[in-house]
């Protein structure tokens, strides 16, 4: 892309070349952004869900904190099976909730502190052996939610994703070292069983090693301890530009800790089963729903701590927000199209996006071309203005269910209206073929409850549990070191990955079904070119899952197939269609000089003397449609391009232009200002191939 500047760039009537889209539309460009900022309250909301577990003393002024737990309904606590009863076989009586430290009082502003009133070990589990080491503990009345005391959510799924877990505690600080008065967290790796196993040959209680509801996680410099028993292994989901802290296992037993040997944890969900019949056998509405993923979020999304980087700034009690710096929107990218097929010709077509890049053509995969060897029938815009396709093409390289060469495009019938007010105008192509790196952004579908700004308690019910709209991600471009394809999509990629393509991802991982890929969508961003913003689509979305967030995404790189791109959207010009385009003169003879008009694309304009819109004259030099005001001198002329330049300048240009186009003697001598009527006449038959037609107020006659 040469940098040159927009204001002087002529553009001719037939497109030739797919790098002219800066240009083309250049005024629909912005010329900046605004970011907001929001300010509110901040808490201790990170351990919100963390209990402390103790036993009151006989002097009943003494409590010994000896377990952890986890607040997971608003009167139940998780925890171990063995942490209730100690050494004396006694069970524990009290737990303390939004206190982070248990020995002052300094932090006890928000502290709650109720009275253990039943403890449920798992009907399996023996204090002779470490199998079904898990328990629930219910309180004597309901917690009050406050953003430094709330439940956290279950994981359901038995596929753990995760690359790494925290673990919280009040426990020793190492081996026969003393506890800890501050809550700790420790930052862990999940460890394959069969890893783990090696470590834990021979142990008693284990007479059957570790079993399939046990998990290992584990790093050579941290470790959970003694006293860390029954706390969460958990990990933070994104939603709602939020994090729900989500409880994979219950901290269980392991070796002399600090020793980099990876400790034991009951994973939770094979026991949720179970979890739900405690609580309705306690009266708690627990209904299965609620305990889905996308359910349970929302309950106290209100109450969750932000994603880190829309946090500006915090201090004690408050904190200033950018919103604008999360990473998921509930929007759509104005570029993106759904494309779809005709249910009786095409059923059980897949789902696919594409993106505008011209008034009537859509760049997409190339198995979104076709379903079950049936092209789409049509496509929408923003989920409601259809389009119809007459013509699709495939890469010819592209075999079916491949990844490689997955580039198609659609022609449609209607030529879409762009219009800069609400940002909608075509996306140019990334043609380089070093690509575009760093932050991108990435479309998808997701729950539109799971993408919305929440300052308070949703309403959540069946309904809003399953209305969906477009997304926009956050996303950045990884390579070789942090691409981690998901082992899914091994197959589909037995060489790995090609110069095609491109990897891509972000850092948090989402809740289930708050983004969902747009196969065929955009990877793009806005670049900043003469002083304007326009969006350029660097690559296509090919496979991945959750929008590329926890585990990386594939793109196709358009620029990888400019070539193909360029042979189907500007094909040669014939002698016989050159012969064929001619230009189409409106006069209208009610406008004068100065009048507001409409020029043949319908942009806005005004009546001036063709000195002064010199890039409009041209263009009817190159066969565009032209616009006359009352009498040959006077064209309407877009805003834009209306020029206050002396003649010289604009026959420079003139005498550049013919120079292009070949030469032409009269027109290379007449000046500028000359009216047009005596250098394309206007009244009479058809002359040179130049049609013309007089518009009247009402009507047209073609001449």
């Amino acid at each position: 892309m040469q940098d040159e500047n927009p204001n002087d760039a002529i553009l001719p009537n037939e497109r030739e070349s797919i790098d002219d889209c800066h240009f083309r539309y250049y005024e629909y460009g912005k010329t900046g952004a605004i970011k907001p900022t929001y300010g509110r309250p901040t808490y201790l909301r990170e351990f919100a869900h963390m209990a402390a577990i103790g036993w009151t003393q006989p002097d009943n002024l003494t409590i010994l904190w000896q377990c952890g737990g986890s607040l997971i309904w608003e009167n139940f606590i998780l925890t171990a099976a063995h942490c209730t009863a100690d050494a004396n076989n006694t069970q524990p009586d009290v737990a303390r909730f939004g206190d982070l430290n248990l020995f002052d009082d300094s932090d006890d502003q928000y502290a709650q502190q109720l009275k253990i009133i039943e403890v449920i070990r798992h009907p399996q589990h023996r204090f002779s052996a470490r199998y079904h080491d898990i328990a629930l503990m219910r309180l004597e009345r309901r917690i009050e939610l406050h953003d430094t005391v709330a439940p956290a959510c279950l994981w359901t799924d038995d596929e753990i994703r995760f690359k790494a877990f925290e673990a919280t505690g009040w426990g020793a600080t190492g081996f026969a070292e003393s506890r800890t008065p501050i809550l700790l967290k420790v930052s862990l790796t999940p460890v394959e069983r069969e890893s783990c196993t090696s470590h834990y040959s021979g142990i008693r209680g284990l007479r059957s090693g570790l079993h399939e509801y046990q998990m290992c996680a584990g790093d050579s410099k941290m470790d959970t301890c003694p006293g860390d028993s029954g706390g969460p292994l958990q990990v933070k989901l994104l939603h709602n530009t939020r994090l729900t802290p989500f409880i994979v296992g219950v901290t269980s037993f392991g070796t002399a800790c600090g020793f980099s040997v990876p400790g034991v944890y009951s994973r939770v969900a094979p026991y949720v089963p179970w979890i739900q019949t405690v609580l309705r056998a306690s009266g708690e509405d627990a209904q299965d729903w609620q305990f889905e993923p996308h359910a349970c979020a929302l309950r106290y999304v209100h109450l969750r701590e932000y994603e880190p980087s829309v946090v500006l700034h915090s201090s004690g009690e408050n904190e200033q927000l950018d919103l604008d710096e999360a990473h998921l929107f509930g929007t759509s990218s104005a570029q993106v199209v759904s494309i779809h097929w005709n249910e009786t010709v095409a059923p059980g077509n897949r789902e696919c996006y594409g993106v505008i890049i011209d008034r009537s053509t859509v760049v997409t995969l190339a198995r979104c071309t076709q379903a079950n060897g049936v092209p789409p029938s049509h496509v929408t815009h923003l989920g409601n203005d259809s389009n119809i396709v007459t013509r699709h093409h495939r890469h010819p390289d592209y075999r079916e269910h491949s990844l490689l060469n997955d580039v198609g495009i659609l022609e449609l019938k209607d030529p879409f209206e762009f219009a800069s007010s609400w940002d909608f105008y075509p996306a140019c192509i990334w043609s380089r073929k070093n690509g575009m790196d760093g932050k991108l952004t990435v479309s998808g579908r997701g729950l539109r409850a799971l993408n919305e700004i929440v300052e308070k308690e949703p309403e959540i019910n069946n309904s809003t549990l399953k209305k969906t709209i477009n997304t926009v991600g956050v996303v950045v471009t990884q390579n070789g070191t942090n691409c981690t394809i998901p082992r899914q999509y091994a197959t589909k990629l037995p060489n790995g990955l090609s110069a095609e393509h491109l990897c891509f991802g972000a850092e948090p991982f989402l809740v289930p079904k708050t983004c969902d890929l747009a196969y065929g969508g955009p990877l793009q961003r806005e670049v900043f070119r003469w002083g304007r913003r326009l969006m350029y689509v660097n690559a296509l979305s090919l496979l991945g899952k959750d929008c590329g967030f926890g585990e990386s995404a594939v793109a196709v790189k358009l620029s990888h197939h400019v070539e193909w791109l360029q042979s189907v959207l500007l094909p040669p010009r014939t002698i016989e269609k050159a012969a064929e385009t001619r230009p189409f003169v409106f006069l209208n003879p009610d406008l004068e000089e100065g009048d507001e008009c409409s020029t043949q694309d319908r942009s806005a304009g005004v009546c001036v003397n063709a000195q002064y819109c010199p890039k409009v004259a041209q263009g009817f030099r190159q066969n565009r449609g032209v616009t006359f005001c009352q009498s040959g001198s006077l064209v309407c002329c877009p805003h834009r391009y209306i020029r206050n330049g002396t003649n010289e300048e604009w026959q420079e240009i003139d005498r550049c232009n013919v120079d292009h186009q070949g030469g032409e003697e009269d027109m290379d001598e007449a000046p500028l200002h000359m009216p047009l009527f005596r250098r394309f006449p206007l009244f009479g038959p058809t002359q040179n191939g130049i049609a013309f037609v007089r518009e009247q107020s009402s009507h047209r006659e073609r001449w």
